[in-house]
């Protein structure tokens, strides 16, 4: 995924050997993580801290964390209990204020503030499956929707007013991208 302003990109060096954090400017690899099974969230506005979710409680649960880059200290936020076994799937909003993921059947969207306060579901299962969330400059999440006969839907929602928009023209997965 990369950074806020475009100066780092993180990603999963295989499932189980951590994250790392490769340096645009530099060209240089840091290995940030070592967690089995992580996963990257998103970029605090500042390139500083990167959220990831890692696998906790024995992994039916998933830890919410930020790393600072330059120093490699880990914060713990909180405790995703009822998110997607699979696959998370989470984002971090484009403010650093929210973090949206799949829940645990898979079709359910949750959002929580950063913190871990104010959770609480957004959809409840609008098709067979969730399989991408990005979240736009505007504060809308995108969401896209498997169908039942495997293709995929994407729709618009806002979370203060949970309105929903489909979008006819768009198809495929929006993981890890940005709607301005």
């Amino acid at each position: 995924m990369l950074s806020t302003h475009g100066t780092k990109l993180a990603y999963v060096e295989g499932a189980a050997a951590g994250i790392d954090v490769y340096d645009i400017a530099t060209r240089t690899k840091k290995q940030v993580s070592s967690q089995a099974y992580s996963a990257v969230v998103g970029w605090s506005t500042d390139d500083s801290q990167l959220y990831v979710a890692v696998m906790a409680a024995g992994g039916s649960a998933w830890q919410i964390q930020s790393i600072d880059v330059l120093t490699g200290a880990t914060q713990n936020h909180f405790i995703i209990e009822n998110g997607s076994y699979k696959a998370l799937n989470a984002a971090l909003s484009v403010d650093g204020k929210w973090i949206a993921y799949r829940g645990r059947d898979n079709g359910s969207v949750y959002i929580a503030r950063v913190d871990g306060s104010e959770s609480h579901l957004l959809l409840d299962n609008p098709a067979i499956g969730t399989s991408g969330l990005a979240w736009g400059g505007n504060g809308w999440l995108g969401v896209s929707l498997l169908q039942e006969d495997n293709t995929h839907k994407v729709i618009l929602v806002d979370p203060v007013t949970c309105e929903v928009w489909l979008m006819p023209q768009l198809n495929g997965n929006l993981q890890g991208l940005i709607i301005n």
